[in-house]
């Protein structure tokens, strides 16, 4: 997003910059939908040192919603597609 304001102010410039900001594809099997979400919660490692990365789930992500019952005041909600709710099956 700086980025592209500074790119605008250079130009002067409004509006968008860059055509594509990610790539899209529709997961289409559980395997990818695990691995999906496998890299979202652990991607943070990649980010930290190696000697200080702590284990298991990104303490600030909502990874740890994901073992235990939601609640009524849970800041997540369930899934709700069949290969999301599906996917930890195997």
């Amino acid at each position: 997003m700086r980025l592209a304001r500074a790119l605008n102010r250079v130009a002067r410039r409004r509006g968008g910059v860059f055509a594509d900001r990610y790539h899209a594809h529709v997961l289409a099997s559980r395997r990818e939908v695990a691995r999906a979400l496998r890299y979202l919660l652990e991607n943070f490692r990649h980010h930290l040192r190696e000697d200080i990365a702590p284990r298991g789930a990104d303490p600030c992500s909502s990874a740890r919603w994901i073992e235990i019952p939601l609640t009524d005041d849970a800041p997540v909600l369930p899934p709700r597609t069949w290969m999301l709710r599906h996917t930890r099956d195997g």
